[in-house]
């Protein structure tokens, strides 16, 4: 049981960076093609 919880949270640490990168560059992009809007807006 120890073991399987250990293992567990070891995948939630890998979940958690990916999860945290993924943000990252989504929160780029939306910068990015929000910049290209207002652009185009003035």
């Amino acid at each position: 049981m120890q073991n399987d919880f250990l293992q567990f949270k070891s995948w939630e640490k890998i979940f958690n960076q990916v999860f945290f990168l993924v943000s990252k560059k989504v929160e780029k992009a939306c910068v990015r093609t929000s910049s290209l809007i207002s652009n185009t807006d003035r």
